[in-house]
């Protein structure tokens, strides 16, 4: 959705940080003009976006993102050991 309260009717931008461990992740939804523009969880390591991952329109899809990027980050973390 644009931004109503914007006269100039920018970008609707969502973000939720969390923090997995030393990792942090940026759920994001973007919108503008009525249109999804993104939708999609940022892996943010070293103050870099290193991996993004898109999600579907739903609760589920979201979850099931989540949950990969967690098994990713468990073998990451415990390969570096």
């Amino acid at each position: 959705m644009t931004n109503t309260n914007d006269p100039l009717g920018r970008t609707d931008m969502n973000n939720v940080f969390i923090t997995h461990g030393k990792v942090k992740l940026s759920i994001a939804q973007h919108w503008g003009d009525d249109n999804l523009l993104a939708q999609e969880v940022g892996v943010i390591e070293g103050g870099c976006v290193t991996k993004v991952y898109p999600y579907g329109g739903t609760l589920g899809d979201l979850a099931s993102v989540l949950v990969q990027i967690e098994a990713e980050l468990n073998i990451k973390e415990n390969t570096n050991e």
